[in-house]
């Protein structure tokens, strides 16, 4: 079977091409073809805009992200890029609407699946339609969500936008979301009952990651620090964990937010794929907040603790966490902060349960 996965962008995002990695090679290991439709947000790529962000940063020491050019940023995640060309069977990128629906015009499928990172939160998708594979709707193919996230445990989508989904949610030959809350969502607003299921990173598990990790790497202890939003609170968190530990090394697993101005943005390249799994697989510690470092932490049985972000949403970290019984792997305040100590004999073995309902899930979804 042919199946295209429609899942968000593929650029600077680790964990959103680590778990599309994953899906694919589940898929192919059970023996279908799996093939990504990368489809993209537009970006104006007005020379103008460029010009005078670039004219703007003369007068400024230093500054963020918001002032880099499309290409420029395109510089920046090259290491993410080269992992995806390499280990990704892709169509696109996906620029316009345009392109995105000759594709999946022209292309042959047997089945669609969307997943398994935000797809179904408006913000972050180009066509929110697209994403319940509205252009499938005539199409004899099987479609079916895999993992599908709304990132948010709150509904944020218009009165149109949820009368669309929900037409589209029913007419899927399957329904599956990534959180718990995702299920209430999915019951509440599009009418309909949704399974839920592991992430395809941790359905694939260690074993499908390992080809990726430098051993060599972990000859000196150190802490892993990936961290989409900083802030004093986490820089002390930092502190107090390696003063706890006994470690001073403290790997920085994040893409620079800070450009000096007279440093060549190729300083600034974000590392490799393979490099910040290795950072997480041979850390002895790993702080986060983000979804997909407590995932990999997991994984690899490295202690960890998360540091809650409102700005991306906790739903789905939240959840994970409440259902491996790691609540208190969540740091609320760093005052009287302890490393968290966990039951990895419990979390093995719980992950192993839900990985087999989990492919159950997805073998069924697929059967003619």
């Amino acid at each position: 079977m042919r199946i295209g996965i429609m899942t968000q962008a593929l650029h600077g995002n680790y964990g959103g091409i680590l778990q599309n990695f994953a899906l694919q090679r589940i898929l192919c290991d059970m023996g279908h073809s799996a093939v990504t439709i990368d489809r993209h947000i537009y970006r104006s790529k007005s020379v103008f805009k460029n010009a005078i962000k670039k004219i703007l940063r003369l007068s400024k020491p230093c500054y963020d992200s918001s002032m880099l050019t499309p290409s420029e940023k395109k510089i920046l995640n090259s290491n993410q890029i080269e992992f995806v060309d390499k280990h990704i069977d892709r169509i696109g990128p996906l620029m316009s609407q345009t392109e995105f629906d000759k594709t999946v015009n022209d292309e042959k499928f047997d089945a669609f699946i969307v997943g398994s990172d935000q797809c179904w939160r408006p913000c972050y998708s180009a066509n929110i339609a697209n994403y319940f594979l509205d252009f499938a709707a005539d199409k004899d193919v099987k479609r079916i969500a895999y993992a599908a996230s709304f990132g948010v445990d709150d509904w944020e989508y218009t009165d149109e936008q949820t009368r669309l989904a929900a037409k589209l949610a029913k007419e899927m030959d399957a329904v599956s979301v990534r959180e718990e809350s995702g299920q209430k969502l999915c019951k509440k607003y599009l009418g309909v009952d949704a399974s839920w299921v592991l992430d395809p990173t941790l359905l694939l598990g260690k074993a499908g990651f390992q080809q990726f990790v430098n051993h060599e790497a972990s000859s000196e202890g150190f802490i892993t620090e990936y961290l989409l939003e900083d802030s004093d609170e986490t820089a002390a968190l930092r502190e107090e964990a390696k003063k706890q530990l006994g470690l001073t090394v403290c790997k920085d697993n994040n893409k620079s937010k800070v450009f000096k101005r007279l440093t060549p943005l190729s300083r600034y390249k974000n590392i490799s794929v393979e490099e910040w799994i290795t950072n997480i697989a041979c850390a002895k510690f790993v702080i986060t907040d983000s979804f997909h470092g407590a995932v990999f932490a997991l994984m690899f049985n490295v202690p960890f603790v998360v540091r809650l972000n409102e700005v991306r949403g906790n739903a789905r970290i939240e959840s994970l966490l409440r259902d491996l019984r790691l609540e208190h792997c969540i740091c609320k305040k760093t005052t009287g902060f302890r490393i968290p100590e966990i039951d990895w004999d419990y979390v093995n073995g719980h992950l192993k349960q839900r990985r087999a309902e989990s492919m159950e899930f997805l073998v069924n979804a697929l059967k003619n």
